[in-house]
C-alpha cells in the first residue's frame, strides 16, 4: 500500500476510485491477500454509495441470497417494497419477480453506487472469476507508468 503525499492516508495500490466508466470491477486473489480490506479502503476514500453484501455458506440456499442482496441493494438505491414482501412471504419467493425487482432498482438508479459482493468464491458452483482485464478495469500502474 501506498501512502498519500498527506501521510494520513491511504492508497488502495488499485486504481479502483477511477473505475467508474467500467460496469464492473473483478478483484481476485488467493485468501488472506486483502481483498477486502482493499474495496473496504475504497468505499472509505468514495465519494459514492456503497451497497456490501460479504457472501458465506448460507448464500448457497438462493432465499437467503436473495435477501442479503436486496438488503444491500437497499442501501444504496430504492428497493421496492413487494420485493421484500415476496422475500418474507412464507412459500419460497418467486425468484423472477425478485430478480426483476432488483434489477429494476437498479437500473432506475439516478445516482452513481457501487455494490460489493465480498467472497463470491464462497458460492457453490460459482464460476471462477472473470480476470480485471476482461472486465474492462485498470489495476496496478497501467501502461507507461
Amino acid at each position: 500500500m501506498k501512502t498519500s503525499a498527506a501521510g494520513s492516508r491511504r492508497e488502495p495500490p488499485c486504481r479502483l476510485g477511477e473505475a467508474r466508466a467500467v460496469p464492473l470491477v473483478a478483484v481476485v486473489a488467493p485468501a488472506g491477500y486483502g481483498k477486502t480490506t482493499l474495496l473496504a479502503q475504497w468505499a472509505a476514500q468514495d465519494r459514492r454509495p456503497f451497497g456490501w453484501l460479504s457472501v458465506d455458506w448460507r448464500c448457497n440456499d438462493p432465499a437467503v441470497l436473495f435477501c442479503y442482496l436486496a438488503v444491500a441493494v437497499a442501501a444504496v438505491v430504492p428497493v421496492q417494497r413487494a420485493v421484500f414482501g415476496d422475500l418474507a412471504a412464507p412459500h419460497p419467493p418467486e425468484r423472477r419477480a425478485v430478480l426483476a425487482g432488483l434489477a429494476s432498482a437498479l437500473s432506475g438508479a439516478r445516482h452513481p453506487f457501487v455494490l460489493v459482493l465480498d467472497d463470491v468464491h464462497l458460492l457453490a458452483g460459482s464460476a471462477p472469476p472473470m480476470p480485471c482485464s476482461r472486465t474492462g478495469a485498470r489495476c496496478g500502474r497501467g501502461p507507461g507508468r
